[in-house]
């Protein structure tokens, strides 16, 4: 795959099989200053690549090493065909994808704030893309070592995280928390949650509070993503912060969905919640150096590197004669 089974170090670095389901789709970014209501501003770069919540997710898995395949629900159009290639080309498997005849693919255009590196998201639906949750190749998840879950497809995705519970694989999931989907996160075992969502549900404005409740509902553990400040995480044996490793952003498209892959594969090779974090967080701070959501997703050698030069530790393993030792 994308790298040796062994790094410099104590452990072996497990190939571990991700399956991804939910939503993948293109994106169409631009990054310009802020317009004025009426006003002009040049496009300083602009960039067409994947998207999507767990198909960018699964994009990262990939390139950290994984073997990886996705699962869900496209159109038969332009657009899907442009997904498709686009995961293909990062070496993921869309071979069990379901193709809707006569469906039109979703599709955002996204505004990338040249003074701030935050974006603005505009979706334009699927259209006719309906089908049965039948079609959906629930064998596909045998032997995973992982689950990246959205509930983007809402049926769907109750149909895949059951299967998971009953095979015992541990799903990771991304989602805003509203009452007709929540129980799909009471399913899950990781959610990853932003900051907004976790603390509108809980009603509080404290972290462990929110989390605790988001806990309440059946997950092992829950995490909260702040952004620049950091994740909050626990589980049944520690609760914590990370702090953000500080990178000059240019783009926090897909920093999120990029968190949860490398959350999915941090978890594969068996390291404790604080590591998979702190490993995710940096993941995703790389991402954000390049404009896209995909185009700065580094490998895992990458990130481990940035990690050493940045102070960034990982207490699950060692690596020999650098920086980054187990105290």
């Amino acid at each position: 795959m994308h790298r040796p089974n062994r790094f410099e170090g104590d452990k072996e670095l497990k190939q571990a099989y991700i399956v991804g389901f939910g939503i993948a789709c293109i994106d169409y970014i631009f990054v310009a200053p802020q317009a004025k209501p009426g006003g002009f501003e040049l496009i300083e770069d602009y960039k067409v690549e994947g998207g999507g919540l767990t198909g960018t997710a699964i994009v990262a898995a990939s390139r950290l090493g994984a073997q990886t395949k996705l699962l869900g629900r496209i159109g038969d159009d332009d657009v899907g065909d442009q997904i498709v290639e686009g995961l293909k080309r990062e070496g993921v498997d869309t071979s069990l994808l379901i193709r809707v005849p006569g469906a039109k693919s979703y599709f955002s255009i996204i505004h990338v704030d040249a003074d701030t590196a935050e974006r603005t998201i505009y979706g334009r639906k699927e259209v006719n893309i309906d089908c049965s949750t039948n079609l959906i190749p629930l064998n596909a998840l045998e032997g995973a070592d992982a689950v990246l879950l959205d509930p983007h497809w809402p049926e769907g995705a109750r149909a895949v995280a059951k299967r998971a519970i009953d095979l015992g694989i541990p799903i990771v999931l991304d989602m805003i928390i509203r009452p007709e989907v929540i129980d799909i996160l009471a399913m899950s075992d990781y959610p990853i949650i932003t900051r907004k969502s976790a603390l509108n549900f809980a009603g509080t404005n404290d972290y462990s509070a929110a989390i605790a409740a988001i806990r309440s509902l059946g997950p092992k553990a829950a995490v909260i993503t702040c952004g620049d400040e950091g994740a909050y995480y626990a589980d049944e044996n520690e609760e914590g912060h990370v702090e953000a490793f500080k990178v000059n952003a240019v783009d926090t498209t897909g920093a999120g969905d990029v968190f949860h892959g490398a959350f999915a594969f941090g978890l594969t090779q068996g390291w404790k919640v604080r590591d998979v974090v702190t490993f995710a967080s940096a993941v995703a701070a790389i991402k954000c150096t390049k404009v896209g959501g995909r185009s700065g997703i580094p490998t895992f050698d990458q990130t481990i590197e940035f990690m050493q030069e940045h102070g960034g530790t990982l207490s699950s393993f060692m690596i020999k004669n650098r920086s980054m030792e187990v105290s």
